[in-house]
């Protein structure tokens, strides 16, 4: 699954522009986790080599959370993961009763 980045200044912006009821609410939780990601990228809080991203989640509209290395982008931490993400979309899609195969 692809996650596009946003970057922090514009994550706010891009949660305030959806359609979706409860928009604004779900705005101001972006602007309140991008400004306590600013705070750890400008404190280097998660090291000297990586900085913390904003991202939102397309199917579901989440705050996703990466620790990614400044030099080479790989992603070192999601929060959620990507199989809790998975596991979260199985769960929805089942109906009454069933399991998941």
């Amino acid at each position: 699954m692809s996650i596009p980045e946003i970057q922090v200044a514009r994550s706010a912006k891009v949660a305030a522009d959806s359609p979706e009821p409860g928009s604004l609410e779900q705005a101001a939780k972006h602007r309140e986790i991008a400004r306590a990601v600013k705070v750890l990228n400008d404190g280097g809080g998660v090291g000297a080599g990586s900085e913390v991203r904003f991202a939102i989640d397309k199917s579901s509209g989440n705050a996703l959370i990466r620790i990614v290395d400044r030099v080479t982008n790989e992603v070192i931490r999601q929060i959620p993961s990507e199989s809790v993400i998975r596991m979260a979309e199985v769960l929805k899609n089942l109906g009454p009763g069933e399991r998941p195969a």
